[in-house]
């Protein structure tokens, strides 16, 4: 295989996902903060009620575009390999005409039946209120996410970062802070969101209009492959549904069979789980775009050099967020909930783990994406959906917060299995190899160490309990990746890529390559 693409393909990942994985911390931030903010303006049940809304609207956006988010994404990046301008045209008006047409659609369906959604599905007439005014939060929160993939299409990672994770949350802060200036109250909450999806959409179309060459495509003649987008889109429905209810689902049941306390108590829990997450979602903004790049010039050897990189990094940077969660699950809901929230410690546990199969195993499932395989994503989806649906039907009731936890851990573990067994059949791709074992042993003596110390940190108080908790794990984990040799030339590549993307030197991780 050519070495001069193999690198430049790793730097390439290694580049987008250093800008993505920043902007999605930063935006987990704002996003908690802004979460912290409602629980303690407008109280645990007007947040509650919030969240059931948000839930509403994301799911409704998601269920309208029909997976068309991602096939944008796939062919814009597939036919610029080609240099295909035609193709890439028609991608872009049938999708947005397509998309736009049916997230309206949909958004007024929602206006339409939202006395019935309130009342007769949520049981909960003060929903009503809140789904008058969100239901105009479908097609602008559809148009931004086709706006930031049609941008993660062209590789364009800061504008796709900004807009579809970034400047929402921000702007529903700062939103929601101006107009609690007057007073706080779930109305403010409404009206917050509201100013925060209109402003990320406005934001959105300029850096989509501004940072792309969208403009110069629609005046190109199209080639109508409105056929094949839907093909290619439709098994997707159940994958992006699958991920946006993986946690929402449980919010959405917990709405019907729990009190609303009960449900601000996982919206407390969902979202810092999320950081769990962030490695995989900021290499994957990446790596479908260069898989599809990869898949178009059927380079397989290219395609299991990158996976492994990846494998190895995502899991880094997971373990090290992971860790904490897991270990200090208790104190880090009552430092930002306070103790009305702990009743949901075990919840964050197993949710956690959730999000840690689904960081170490999502390549995978990127890999059928990028090959074109979606009925193989719709069936994997299907089964992890169903799961999930029953699972969460089964124990929800019985078990309340623990038990939607569980039916999103069990559909993020079938969803995987299927995954790594297709990669293994199709592309002879899997994350088990000799750096992995050794990761994963890595991961355990250091999560070890961090449950023996614990207890002489305790007297520090819970924030320092949690600080040096953390510290510990970092460095016996990353001693114990030199120890056992887990980096090797593939990790220099990528330390040499961010070098260059941050203009300083890493000297103390390239210490770590032999």
């Amino acid at each position: 295989m050519n070495d001069y693409k193999e690198q430049q393909a790793i730097r390439t990942m290694a580049r987008g996902a250093g800008i993505v994985f920043i902007g999605m911390i930063l935006a987990r931030i704002f996003g908690y903060l802004l979460r912290i903010a409602l629980k303690h303006s407008i109280g645990l049940e007007d947040f509650g009620l919030i969240s059931t809304g948000v839930v509403v609207v994301e799911l409704a956006a998601i269920v309208a575009l029909m997976g068309m988010q991602l096939a944008v994404a796939r062919y814009i990046a597939f036919f610029s390999s080609q240099k295909q301008e035609n193709k890439i045209a028609g991608t872009l008006k049938s999708s947005f005409i397509l998309g736009m047409s049916s997230l309206t659609v949909v958004a007024l369906a929602i206006r339409f039946f939202a006395q019935d959604i309130a009342i007769k599905l949520f049981d909960k007439p003060e929903l009503l209120i809140i789904l008058k005014y969100f239901w105009i939060l479908i097609p602008v929160w559809g148009f931004i996410l086709l706006a930031s993939s049609v941008m993660r299409g062209f590789k364009n990672m800061g504008g796709t970062i900004l807009t579809q994770q970034l400047t929402r949350p921000l702007f529903v802060l700062i939103s929601f802070g101006l107009l609690a200036l007057s007073g706080t109250s779930l109305s403010t909450a409404i009206f917050g969101y509201l100013s925060g999806f209109i402003l990320t959409a406005v934001l959105a179309f300029f850096l989509l209009v501004r940072g792309t060459p969208v403009l110069a495509f629609f005046r190109v003649k199209a080639v109508n492959v409105t056929k094949e987008i839907l093909n290619y889109s439709w098994p997707l429905v159940f994958a992006t549904i699958l991920w946006s209810m993986t946690g929402r689902m449980g919010t959405f049941l917990l709405s019907i069979y729990e009190s609303k306390a009960n449900v601000g108590v996982f919206s407390a829990v969902l979202p810092l789980a999320q950081f769990v997450a962030v490695s995989m979602l900021s290499f994957g903004m990446i790596l479908m775009p260069l898989f599809s790049s990869i898949f178009s010039h059927n380079d397989l050897p290219q395609l299991r050099i990158v996976y492994n990189a990846a494998t190895k990094w995502i899991l880094f940077f997971t373990v090290i967020v992971f860790v904490p969660l897991f270990v200090y699950s208790f104190e880090l809901l009552t430092l930002f909930f306070g103790a009305d929230t702990q009743s949901g410690s075990t919840a964050l546990k197993l949710i956690s783990i959730g999000y840690l199969i689904y960081a170490i195993f999502g390549p995978c499932n990127l890999v059928l994406n990028a090959s074109g395989k979606t009925k193989f994503v719709f069936l994997n989806n299907f089964s992890a959906f169903v799961l999930n649906v029953g699972l969460a039907f089964l124990l929800i009731p019985r078990f309340g917060i623990e038990g939607a936890a569980i039916a999103s851990m069990g559909s993020f573990t079938i969803l995987a299995l299927f995954s790594v067994v297709e990669n293994l059949i199709f592309y002879k791709v899997s994350p088990f190899h000799l750096p992995f074992y050794k990761n994963l042993f890595s991961i355990a003596l250091g999560t070890a160490l961090v449950y023996l110390t614990r207890n002489l940190l305790f007297p520090l108080g819970s924030g320092f309990q949690i600080l040096g908790g953390s510290v510990v794990f970092m460095i016996s984990y990353t001693l114990l990746l030199y120890f056992f040799r887990v980096f090797d030339q593939s990790d220099l590549i990528i330390i040499e890529a961010m070098e260059k993307k941050f203009n300083r030197k890493f000297k103390v991780f390239r210490a770590f390559i032999r």
